[in-house]
């Protein structure tokens, strides 16, 4: 999946969590990169619990914030990359997938990127 982790390691810490954020704190992903990875592993067939978001059904924003923060501060980590996706894509969606990220996370990075004095193409 990108992340150098296997189906079985993943399954391991799917499976011995308790919720949703439980398991995005020990894989140190985000919700939707998660949720990502769940369905196309279900849908190889291998074996996910169900699990809940949260013991209180919603995902705090602390974790949010912080997941945010990091998928934020990798993407950053390599600002080729991002411009040369970013500049032969047709459309923020398309950025955002083949970066494997949030459209608002991807907005974050291009912003900071035009800060720093890149000229960068707009999309929407």
């Amino acid at each position: 999946m990108g992340d150098e982790m296997s189906p079985e390691e993943f399954k391991e810490i799917w499976n011995s969590s308790n919720s949703m954020e439980e398991a995005c704190r020990k894989l140190n992903m985000t919700p939707l990169h998660v949720r990502k990875i769940v369905y196309i592993y279900r849908e190889r067939g291998v074996d996910l619990k169900k699990l809940k978001k949260t013991e209180g059904g919603r995902l705090s924003a602390e974790l949010v914030e912080r997941l945010n923060k990091e998928l934020l501060d990798k993407l950053l980590a390599n600002p080729d990359r991002i411009i040369s996706i970013w500049e032969r894509s047709q459309s923020l969606s398309e950025a955002a997938g083949r970066l494997d990220t949030h459209r608002k996370t991807l907005l974050e990075a291009i912003e900071i990127l035009r800060q720093k004095g890149f000229v960068l193409k707009y999309l929407e």
